[in-house]
């Protein structure tokens, strides 16, 4: 994936400032992660660090690892367990993956859009 918003660099859309769609899906994604946790019960506070927590080993084991997103999901994802549950809400047609297609689809044809 190339990013659509690169600080001030030059992108394939054209020069842009800010930050990278990418990091900025991660941020919504994990205050979402945050939000659910308070809905779920948990305090704000506690809520705040599992999410951050969650996000940044997520991301650390997907740098370090050699193995493909894919198969890290399905190495934690049995048929019967919590894991599965998130994924049939997060997976159908209309689920996150779609959401993101649209969200750097949307960033990219506004970069052009400012390229000129």
């Amino acid at each position: 994936m190339t990013a659509c918003i690169v600080g001030w660099a030059h992108t394939p859309f054209g020069k842009l400032a800010g930050e990278t769609v990418e990091s900025l899906i991660v941020k919504v994604a994990t205050e979402a992660l945050a939000d659910a946790g308070v809905a779920a019960g948990l305090s704000r506070e506690l809520s705040d660090r599992l999410a951050r927590a969650t996000v940044s080993g997520a991301g650390e084991l997907l740098y370090r690892s050699k193995e493909t997103p894919a198969k890290l999901r399905e190495n934690v994802t049995s048929p019967a367990g919590t894991t599965f549950a998130a994924l049939q809400i997060l997976r159908p047609e209309e689920g996150f993956p779609s959401l993101l297609r649209r969200a750097v689809a949307a960033a990219a044809a506004r970069s052009r859009e400012l390229a000129g």
